[in-house]
């Protein structure tokens, strides 16, 4: 007598039928963890919440130090007319309007007595 041992190709169920590399069952490769526990999906790991990501520009504490040209961040990429950055255009104070006292509209929208008082701007000149 001959006994027969079945043939176990796949051990994983089938609500998880793919074998991942390190041996744990997943719906699909794109569901195996990384190396950092984050599934192929969602590949990176934001460094202060753990929380997995698609990119790690979508991590809070990652985009609040990304700054773009501008020089505001990710998180608060406009820039008001008086230097600060916000989310939304709608965050932005309104202008000042300038006063008798001030009645001179300066270039950077602050008011002044004259031009004079309005301080310097530098305009660079483009090369050639």
């Amino acid at each position: 007598m001959k006994l027969m041992c079945p043939l176990l190709l796949n051990p994983c169920p089938s609500s998880k039928p793919f074998k991942c590399d390190n041996g744990v069952c997943a719906k699909s490769l794109n569901m195996c963890p990384r190396d950092n526990g984050c599934p192929y999906a969602m590949p990176n790991k934001c460094p202060q919440t753990g929380i997995c990501v698609e990119s790690i520009l979508n991590c809070t504490d990652y985009a609040s130090q990304v700054y773009i040209p501008n020089g505001c961040t990710i998180l608060k990429p406009i820039k008001c007319w008086n230097g600060t950055c916000v989310a939304s255009g709608s965050e932005c104070t309104a202008k000042p309007v300038c006063t008798p006292e001030k009645p001179f509209k300066c270039w950077d929208g602050s008011c002044g007595e004259n031009a004079d008082s309005c301080g310097n701007i530098t305009i660079g000149c483009l090369p050639g």
